[in-house]
């Protein structure tokens, strides 16, 4: 939609278009500016040559203090607001004819403003009966969105009984501040903008011309004056007009008031003006002026028409003039900018549109698509869904979030068991986007090879499917291949027969059926996105051969049905290599498997580094024959670590293999610290909670297994070591509770063979239906201290080594 620039009412802030007719803004502030400088003209020409004489001779006497201090008391309300006010007259030196006086303003308005004034002046009575004035203030205000401004303002005056000539300079305080608001983005011109809404203070000046119109001297003191003038405020910055026109005052006045003694005034007022941006402003007032102080009335004496004209309100603009507007840039996705955007419609060409935007572009679809094979995206190039959202920034910094219009489009794929590369949905290419889009049916959802810089965010992607050839590559939803960087975020993998998200390596054979595949993995981020089968049989949930750094993070694994019918031995999320990055606070729950096969929850085929923290795997049902199940498996452990992570009220059985919710086939280094493992019935042949075929270095420590069912047929323990205990430190960890139904009483801790530098300290183990520690061949070398326990059937409820 087209872009209009926004102007804010000083008060009140209404948004109006900023359509104005050139001609008229350009010739409207030279004729304000010439009426001013007529005004400059007569007030100069209006003073003979010997008036011009500024010396200031003050007197202390006390005959010659004529003008006393006061208070006025002021309203304004109109079309522009409601205004109240309080002004300070203080006369500071005087005698008959001159005046040094300090005028000192607070100012609050009804949209939460205010302003402060503080001025000096000089007023002088010439021979001529003329007065001849300037002033100088200083000004700052709060205004409605919160911004602070700071101006100075510089005027000149010339009055008598019956004429006034005034005009003012305000000099604002450069510079734009934000309103507030959020920067907004907008489809303009076949592009994308960013617009931001500022405030800007205004700098300009005004004048007026005044006249004594009425005056009555009879009963009661009162006179009518009338003003006309103009006026001109500006600002250089586009997207903010000039604030010009005219400004017409009437005004009564009331003196010394029976009330409020000599020297009070009551003054009401109408004021008219009119800009193009703030429209016409109708504004009625009310002053009270309260004397107070020595001189004038207090002594004996009213003031003369002219000298009361020394007390006059210095007349200038009510307040520092803002304005609200907008600056207007192009958006940019990954710090370039979008060079065009447009929509393509259900039932077009899809892959067409992709073609004509070329590199740095935005397509938005909406609708339904059958492209007869694969859509493969620019460089830089975004395919966004009707109605979704996509963030992008500006060359200044600014950050915003664009929301197409239309309805969220579907992209159904082919299937061509002949061609895998015809099977592709959609293949990105460096720096390419596809948010917002459902992909429904191929073989391959997302794919891209060796690309960084993709993002992949709220998409649903279903009914991939394998096309049954022998080692099938398909039936992913999301594949990249070969380092791959960037986001994949927040999107609904399902019904897909391969991985959910596949990423493999140059090093590795793609193997089909997985959610996410990805080959080699350095900086990419894969998080909130939620897997799922719906009864579907797919392969991994998520796969990656290479793992050197990124994010794993609160993805959700929940009703999944792997399919072992390729690889035997799979997880949930299965990572061949991992050297760095972190997988945390993922979750992976409620799954049912039955097969023939070893499964797991989480799979590390050689953990070097990284970090593996607060994941839970919890209420799994596993069921499988000659296999080894376990929560989290890692093959061999050299680095890294295994931390806070939670394996709760999982059922899993075996007919002949290991099981464990944790366990490390060969660990020689890294941590596996503060893990918990609650309320699991673990079967098969080998059991434990925590365990390792054989520890050679790295730390087991202050993890818990507390009221598991172990029923092992061979050995069960709380924390086990299978093989060889030759290294490395098993301390403060807690084995309590755990029991079995069927098979050998599970031991708290279980060593088969204990040597070299091992170390076996401070743990705990209460009552187990077993031993609370059965270490079966220690030999020197190996320590043991500190080990206590209670409670456990089998007693052994200490152990130290050497005894």
């Amino acid at each position: 939609m087209p872009i209009a620039h926004t102007v804010r009412q000083r008060r009140g802030y209404e948004h109006l278009p900023a359509v104005h007719k050139r001609n008229r803004r350009a010739a409207r502030p030279i004729a304000y500016f010439l009426l001013a400088g007529i005004i400059g003209l007569v007030m100069v020409s209006s003073t003979r040559a010997n008036d011009l004489n500024f010396a200031l001779f003050p007197s202390r006497c006390k005959e010659h203090r004529i003008w006393r201090p006061y208070t006025d008391l002021s309203f304004r309300g109109g079309d522009n607001g409601e205004m109240g006010e309080a002004d300070l007259f203080v006369p500071l030196v005087q005698d008959s004819t001159q005046l040094l006086f300090a005028d000192v303003r607070g100012k609050f308005f009804d949209d939460s403003s205010s302003e402060g004034n503080w001025g000096l002046a000089y007023r002088q009575i010439r021979p001529s009966e003329w007065i001849i004035g300037g002033y100088a203030f200083y000004d700052v205000r709060e205004s409605a969105v919160g911004n602070t401004w700071h101006q100075g303002v510089f005027g000149a005056e010339l009055m008598n009984v019956d004429w006034d000539f005034r005009m003012n300079g305000y000099l604002a305080e450069g510079g734009a501040q934000a309103t507030g608001a959020s920067p907004a983005a907008f489809l303009s011109g076949g592009t994308i903008v960013v617009v931001n809404s500022l405030e800007r203070s205004y700098s300009g000046f005004d004048g007026e011309i005044g006249r004594l119109l009425w005056a009555s001297c009879d009963r009661f003191d009162i006179e009518v004056r009338g003003y006309v003038g103009a006026f001109h405020f500006d600002t250089d910055a586009a997207g903010f007009p000039n604030v010009s026109g005219p400004r017409a005052r009437l005004e009564m006045r009331s003196y010394d008031l029976n009330f409020l003694g000599t020297d009070s005034r009551l003054t009401l007022g109408y004021e008219y003006q009119y800009d193009d941006v703030r429209g016409s402003q109708n504004t009625a007032f009310l002053a009270v002026r309260i004397p107070f102080g020595r001189g004038g009335g207090r002594n004996g004496r009213r003031l003369t028409p002219l000298e009361r004209r020394m007390v006059e309100p210095i007349v200038r603009d009510v307040d520092i003039v803002t304005q609200g507007g907008s600056s207007i840039e192009t958006a940019q996705i990954n710090g370039v900018d979008i060079d065009n955007a447009n929509q393509v419609n259900g039932g077009s060409d899809l892959g067409a549109a992709v073609v004509a935007g070329g590199n740095n572009s935005v397509v938005i679809a909406t609708g339904n698509f059958t492209p007869g094979g694969p859509i493969t995206l620019n460089q830089n190039q975004t395919l966004l869904g009707g109605g979704s959202s996509l963030q992008v920034t500006t060359a200044s910094g600014l950050k915003a979030t664009y929301t197409a219009p239309g309805t969220r489009p579907t992209i159904s794929g082919v299937v061509d068991e002949d061609n895998d590369t015809a099977d592709r949905v959609l293949v990105l290419a460096e720096n390419s986007t596809v948010s917002g889009v459902d992909i429904d049916a191929g073989e391959v959802g997302v794919y891209a090879n060796a690309v960084n810089g993709i993002t992949i965010v709220d998409n649903n992607i279903s009914n991939m499917t394998d096309d049954d050839t022998p080692d099938p590559i398909a039936g992913h939803a999301i594949h990249l291949n070969d380092n791959a960087s960037g986001t994949i975020t927040g999107n609904t993998l399902h019904k897909n027969q391969g991985d959910s998200l596949h990423l493999t390596g140059t090093s590795g054979a793609g193997i089909g059926g997985k959610g996410i595949n990805i080959d080699s993995v350095g900086g990419l981020t894969i998080s909130g996105n939620t897997l799922s089968s719906d009864g579907v049989d797919g392969l991994r949930g998520i796969y990656l051969e290479n793992f050197a750094g990124g994010t794993i993070s609160g993805n959700v694994i929940r009703g999944y049905n792997l399919n072992l019918g390729v690889v035997t031995d799979d997880a949930y999320v299965n990572i061949e290599s991992m050297s760095g990055g972190t997988i945390s606070n993922n979750i992976i729950e409620n799954n049912a498997f039955t097969a023939d096969g070893s499964v797991f929850a989480l799979r590390i085929g050689t953990l070097t580094g990284g970090t593996i923290t607060n994941n839970t795997v919890r209420g799994n049902s596993v069921v499988v024959t000659n296999g080894n199940v376990a929560a989290f498996y890692v093959d061999t452990m050299t680095g890294g670590a295994v931390s806070n992570n939670t394996v709760n009220t999982n059922t899993v059985s075996t007919d002949n293999g290991r099981v464990a919710a944790m366990y490390v086939d060969d660990m020689q280094g890294g941590a596996v610290s503060g893990n918990t493992a609650n309320g699991n019935t673990l079967s098969g042949n080998q059991v434990s909670i925590f365990g390792a075929w054989n520890m050679g270095g790295g730390t087991i420590t202050g993890n818990t297994a507390n009221g598991n069912e172990v029923n092992g047929t061979a050995v069960g323990a709380g924390v086990a070591i299978f093989g060889t205990f030759s290294g490395g430190t098993i301390s403060n960890n807690t084995a309590s509770n755990n029991t079995n139904t069927s098979g050998v009483a599970p031991d708290g801790f279980y060593v088969n063979i204990f040597n070299g530098t091992a170390q076996l300290n401070n743990n705990t183990a209460t009552n187990n239906s077993g031993n609370g520690y059965d270490v079966v061949n220690p030999s020197a070398g190996a320590t043991a201290t500190g080990n206590t326990g209670s409670g456990n059937t089998g007693g052994n409820n200490t152990y130290t080594y050497p005894p």
